[in-house]
């Protein structure tokens, strides 16, 4: 009996490891997907899509003083607002709020964490692309230079 049980906690183990390295390369696929394909400012949740902000299509907002970034269609029926906590660099993470619009509600995440991943002038001003590995999200916001 203690031998079948041994076999039973070893092959509990081995499944639970397997789920957790599909976990975590579905993790890393998803990112690379996000700052692959992620042009646009948006949201993408768990690699789908929340807006579609084409070329043109949205609106922009940034205030440097709070670190917060505005996209929003222009109807203001769908829009997000991602408010850093300090600025950061690539590499670097920080605690952020998001408020985002779905097709019934509106979201507001208050102490998420998000790295940015790459960062790149634009024709707007500064692409940043942020991921939140907890929940797989991914924002892209831009600065706006007034220059």
């Amino acid at each position: 009996m203690t031998k079948g049980l041994f076999v039973t906690l070893r092959l509990s183990c081995l499944a639970a490891a397997a789920l957790l390295s599909v976990v975590a390369c579905n993790d890393s696929e998803l990112k690379e997907e996000f700052v692959q394909t992620s042009d646009e400012p948006g949201l993408v949740i768990k690699g789908q899509q929340m807006y579609d902000f084409g070329k043109g299509n949205c609106q922009l907002g940034y205030r440097e003083s709070a670190h917060e970034f505005r996209v929003s269609d222009d109807t203001m029926s769908e829009y997000l607002v991602l408010t850093l906590e300090k600025e950061i660099e690539v590499e670097e993470e920080c605690s952020c709020s998001l408020t985002y619009t779905t097709k019934t509600d509106i979201i507001t995440r208050n102490k998420l964490r998000v790295k940015l991943l790459k960062k790149e002038k634009d024709a707007v001003g500064t692409r940043m692309w942020f991921w939140n590995k907890s929940d797989k999200m991914g924002i892209t916001v831009s600065t706006v230079d007034v220059n």
